[in-house]
């Protein structure tokens, strides 16, 4: 591949004369059609060169969503650099990481947050400055290697320090593609994006993918039910990404109020990061008409697993989807052996968009490929025979119970399927006799009585009687990153002499 621009920004340019005047983004405060756009994200561009930003070059972006965040990510892109944006959820040292690893040129801040960065010895500029620079003409992108660096994602995993995620050029612009062709996203769509644009759910899955497909991004700042509902009807909207726990929020929140989204436009709504809840998903069906297909992948490697809708219309209980096109995936026994069709083991991939490896962490990077390249995913999954992922937890998660291996997440999709139950997180208590105990941490719906004993019967009537939790505990929410996925280890300390056993 010779170099060029940035695929993605040249894609948003060229928009720019296709349809001009459509409707790219809009948020509280702004709304701009493609020609805007492209004035702005090029006006972006020159403001960062004059701050002495060079291709290759890192830019740090601190905010919420906004349609500023966009501007700046893709003037970012214009002017060949590298962007790498930080979750303002972090705390100090999640932010040393990050400042310190990224070594960025500028860091943009949205105003009232430059205190943050105030220790650090870096040059620090406001978002909005850069993103409302006076727009000239659409100025020539910046040449850069397809396979170069361009975007680096902190992820926040399961560890308490941020990993970098480093994508190419060329890795974006393809993930991002196949996205488009799987879910058939087109103009007429408008994307309602509330999960945080630090992270890829909601920048290049949720954003990116519906701007190179000229649709419309409606940005929220943040998740809210309130405004996700106002927005739903008032913006028109077709297609909704959401953590599992946006969507039980939502359904709650309605409830809670006695109101109704009403007639919506929706035809596609996607969840990703967490197991499916298939009680809550039936519930947002009937409501809105509208079925929760999936997505599965990591920040590391995507697309690799979701659903077309136009060849399944409704998903399969308990499924992610299946293997999009363009990806590759394998399940593995612990000596690395391909599994029989239907039996459960590691699953490893390949996708358009793979990491080139986490950033200055050449030791993370070399525990997360097997020898051949492929990437490890850490997750235990299973497909049937009909091409059917389904995935059944965590490999670090596993609870090991006299010799038996039990996955957490295959009892909580059993324990939210009771009415009473809300939310689950189900881990493993240290046990003198079995080496661990199963607990299960429960939120409880509205004016239930928590009853463990009857909580143990439900699940005895699905699961092996060694994986049926023997501590319950209620409480009232779960502990959840700013992405909303489950923080399991936060969960186990929670498991004290208020839990009840059940025999």
């Amino acid at each position: 591949m010779s170099a060029g621009p940035s695929e993605v920004a040249a894609r948003v340019l060229a928009l720019a004369t296709a349809q001009s005047d459509s409707l790219a983004v809009a948020d509280d405060r702004r709304r701009l059609a493609y020609g805007e756009l492209a004035r702005s994200a090029s006006a972006a561009a020159a403001a960062l060169r004059a701050d002495g930003v060079v291709p290759g070059d890192r830019v740090g972006l601190i905010s919420d969503n906004s349609a500023d965040y966009l501007v700046a990510a893709l003037g970012t892109w214009i002017a060949g650099a590298v962007l790498a944006p930080i979750h303002p959820a972090f705390g100090p040292s999640e932010l040393q990481y990050v400042v310190g690893n990224a070594q960025p040129r500028v860091i943009l801040v949205e105003e009232g947050r430059t205190a943050m960065l105030n220790k650090y010895d870096v040059e620090v500029r406001s978002l909005e400055s850069v993103a409302r620079s006076d727009a000239g003409g659409v100025e020539k992108p910046a040449d850069v290697d397809p396979k170069a660096l361009a975007l680096i994602y902190y992820t926040s995993g399961s560890t308490g320090r941020p990993k970098p995620v480093a994508h190419s050029h060329a890795g974006i612009a393809a993930g991002v593609i196949a996205y488009i062709d799987v879910w058939h996203l087109s103009s007429s769509d408008r994307t309602l994006v509330c999960l945080p644009m630090s992270w890829a759910f909601g920048l290049t899955t949720g954003s990116i993918a519906t701007l190179l497909a000229g649709g419309t991004v409606v940005v929220l700042p943040r998740y809210k039910p309130v405004r996700v509902a106002a927005a739903m009807s008032a913006e028109r909207i077709t297609v909704f990404h959401g953590v599992t726990t946006m969507f039980v929020k939502m359904l709650d929140y309605l409830r809670d109020e006695g109101k109704s989204l009403g007639a919506t436009k929706l035809r596609l709504c996607i969840s990703g990061g967490e197991p499916r809840n298939e009680p809550a998903f039936a519930q947002w069906r009937e409501l809105t008409g509208c079925p929760v297909h999936d997505t599965y992948c990591a920040s590391e490697c995507w697309p690799v697993v979701t659903y077309d809708p136009r060849q399944d219309p409704e998903p399969r209980l308990g499924s992610a989807g299946r293997v999009v096109p363009g990806a590759e995936i394998r399940i593995i026994d612990p000596d690395g052996n391909d599994v029989a069709t239907g039996k459960i083991g590691e699953g490893i991939w390949r996708a358009p968009a793979l990491m080139l490896g986490y950033w200055n962490e050449s030791g993370l990077t070399d525990e997360a490929f097997t020898a051949d390249g492929w990437f490890r995913s850490r997750d235990l999954v299973r497909m049937d025979e009909s091409g059917y992922v389904y995935v059944t937890g965590r490999i670090a998660d596993t609870i090991i119970r006299g010799g038996s291996n039990i996955s957490p997440a295959e009892v909580e999709s059993v324990i939210v399927r009771h009415d009473g139950v809300r939310d689950v997180a189900v881990v493993g208590i240290a046990d003198p006799v079995y080496g661990e105990e199963v607990a299960a941490a429960v939120v409880l719906a509205p004016g239930v009585d928590f009853d463990p004993e009857a909580l143990a019967a439900f699940c005895r009537a699905d699961l092996a009687a060694y994986k049926v939790p023997t501590r319950y505990l209620r409480v009232t929410e779960l502990p959840r990153n700013a992405n909303g996925k489950l923080v399991r280890r936060d969960v186990v300390p929670m498991i004290g002499s208020d839990a009840v056993s059940v025999a």
